[in-house]
C-alpha cells in the first residue's frame, strides 16, 4: 500500500510539473481547432475532418466546467506512461532519473507546451512510449493493461496515429530480424492492441454516422495537397473541355486556401460533404497518371525530409474560433479566463526559447549517435525513435503541408532518450575505474 501511495505521489507531482507552461499562461494553450473538438464532443457528432474521440475526451474530462481539468487529465495520462517508461528502460536510481527527465523535459523542451496545449498532438508521443515498453520490456500485468488501454485511446485520437503505431511494430520486426531480443509474443500483443485502437475511429463512425471510415474528409485533404502541387489545376485545364466537373469554372481559384477559406471553390461546389464524391473521383484520375503520381511521391519525400527538421514551437496567439464553444459548453467565466491568459493578451512569447530548443535537440541527437555506437543494450530503442520521427514526418508531409507543430509534438522524445544515453554513460565509467 505504501509503495502504491508513493508511486501515486510521484505521478501527481509529475502531472503538476508537466503543466508548467499552462500554469504560466494562466490557462491551457489554445489552438484554433479546439472549437471544433469542443463542439462535436458535446454534440456527440462525428466531424467530417477528424475523429470524434478527442472531442469526447474534452467533454468528459472538462466536466462541462473548465478546460483546466482537461489539461490535468492529459498531463496525468502522459506522466503515467512516462513513469512506466522510465521504470522499464532505466536500470538504476529510477525515481531519480524520472525526476531528472521530468525537470529537463519541462524546462528545456516542447514537452510542457504539448501537455498544456489541448490538441490530440499530446497523444502522438504516448503512442511511441507505450508501444516501445510493450514491445521491448517485460512489465507487470497491471502495467500491461494500463499501457494497453492508454495506447488504444491514443491511437483513436488521431487518424494518423495507427500508421505510426504500425511503423513502430514494423521496426520491431526488423530489429528482431537483426537478432535483437524482441519476443514474438510482445510483437503479437502490440499488434493486437494497435488493431483494436485502429478500429475505434471507424466503429464510432459506423455507430454514429452510418459509415465505416477513418476520416470522411480524406479525399478533400488529398485534393488540397494536389492543389498545392499545381497538379489539380493542370489536370482540370487538360480535361475540362471533355468533362463536366463542377470545379471547371473555378480552375483559376485553386491557388488559395482550398480547405478553410469560405470563399474557396470547395464551398461553391457543395462543401466538404457535397464535394467529397467528385474530389475522390478527381484524386483517382490524377494519381492514375504516372506523371502526376511521380510528382506527388517526389514532393511527399522532399516535404518529409523538410518536416524532419521543422520542429520549433509555433508562437501561441489568441484564437477567436474556440470562444463560442467555450462560452456555450463550459462554466460562465471560462471565456474570461481564456481572454485574460497570457496567450490572449500577447504576453506568451516563445520565440527566444526556440533557439534554446534547437541547441538542446542537436546536442541530444549527438548523444543518440553516441548511444547507438557504444551501447548495444539500448540501441533498439534509439533506432526505433529515429524510425518513429521519420514516420511522423513523412506521414504528415504526405497528407498536409510542412508545419512546425507536426514534428514539435514528438521532438521532445529526443532529449528523453538522450537522458537514457547519459544514464548508460554514467553507469559505464565507474565500472572501468573499479577495474583499474
Amino acid at each position: 500500500m505504501n509503495n502504491h501511495l508513493t508511486i501515486a505521489l510521484h505521478i501527481l507531482i509529475g502531472t503538476l510539473v508537466s503543466c508548467l507552461l499552462g500554469w504560466y499562461n494562466e490557462y491551457p494553450i489554445v489552438y484554433s481547432d479546439l472549437g471544433t473538438y469542443l463542439k462535436y464532443g458535446f454534440l456527440t457528432e462525428v466531424p467530417i475532418d477528424r475523429p470524434l474521440t478527442y472531442g469526447w475526451f474534452l467533454r468528459h474530462t472538462s466536466l462541462a466546467e473548465s478546460l483546466f481539468f482537461s489539461m490535468l487529465a492529459q498531463a496525468l495520462l502522459m506522466v503515467v506512461v512516462l513513469y512506466i517508461w522510465v521504470q522499464a528502460f532505466f536500470t538504476r536510481a529510477k525515481v531519480r532519473w524520472y525526476y531528472v527527465s521530468l525537470t529537463v523535459l519541462s524546462l528545456c523542451t516542447s514537452f510542457s507546451f504539448e501537455v498544456a496545449q489541448l490538441l490530440p498532438d499530446a497523444f502522438t508521443p504516448i503512442v511511441f512510449l507505450s508501444s516501445t515498453v510493450l514491445l521491448m520490456k517485460p512489465i507487470s500485468k497491471l502495467n500491461q493493461w494500463t499501457l494497453g488501454i492508454i495506447l488504444v485511446f491514443s491511437i483513436a485520437t488521431h487518424s494518423a496515429h495507427f500508421l505510426l503505431a504500425f511503423a513502430i511494430i514494423a521496426g520491431a520486426v526488423g530489429l528482431r530480424w537483426f537478432k535483437y531480443d524482441i519476443h514474438w509474443g510482445r510483437i503479437r500483443q502490440a499488434f493486437l492492441i494497435t488493431c483494436i485502437g485502429s478500429l475505434v475511429i471507424p466503429t464510432t463512425s459506423l455507430i454514429l454516422d452510418d459509415g465505416f471510415y477513418l476520416n470522411k474528409g480524406s479525399s478533400v485533404f488529398l485534393f488540397e495537397k494536389l492543389c498545392d502541387l499545381g497538379i489539380a489545376e493542370d489536370h482540370l485545364r487538360n480535361t475540362c473541355d471533355k468533362t463536366h466537373h463542377s470545379l471547371c469554372p473555378y480552375v483559376n481559384e485553386l491557388n488559395g486556401d482550398f480547405l478553410w477559406d469560405r470563399k474557396s471553390p470547395l464551398y461553391k461546389i457543395g462543401g466538404w460533404d457535397g464535394a467529397r464524391g467528385e474530389l475522390d473521383q478527381l484524386n483517382r484520375e490524377m494519381l492514375s497518371i504516372s506523371e502526376y503520381r511521380n510528382n506527388f511521391i517526389q514532393s511527399s519525400v522532399n516535404s518529409g525530409f523538410r518536416q524532419l527538421l521543422t520542429w520549433e514551437i509555433e508562437e501561441p496567439t489568441m484564437h477567436e474560433a474556440p470562444i463560442y464553444p467555450i462560452e456555450e459548453y463550459l462554466r460562465p467565466n471560462e471565456v474570461d479566463m481564456y481572454l485574460s491568459a497570457r496567450q490572449s493578451t500577447g504576453n506568451l512569447s516563445l520565440t527566444g526559447f526556440n533557439a534554446f530548443l534547437n541547441a538542446v535537440i542537436y546536442i541530444s541527437l549527438s548523444l543518440l549517435v553516441i548511444g547507438i555506437i557504444l551501447f548495444p543494450q539500448i540501441r533498439p530503442i534509439l533506432i526505433t525513435l529515429l524510425t518513429f520521427l521519420a514516420a511522423n514526418a513523412f506521414v504528415c508531409a504526405m497528407f498536409s503541408a510542412v508545419i512546425h507543430r507536426y514534428q514539435c509534438r514528438v521532438i521532445w522524445l529526443v532529449p528523453l532518450l538522450a537522458i537514457l544515453v547519459i544514464e548508460n554513460l554514467i553507469s559505464r565509467f565507474p565500472a572501468r575505474t573499479t577495474q583499474a
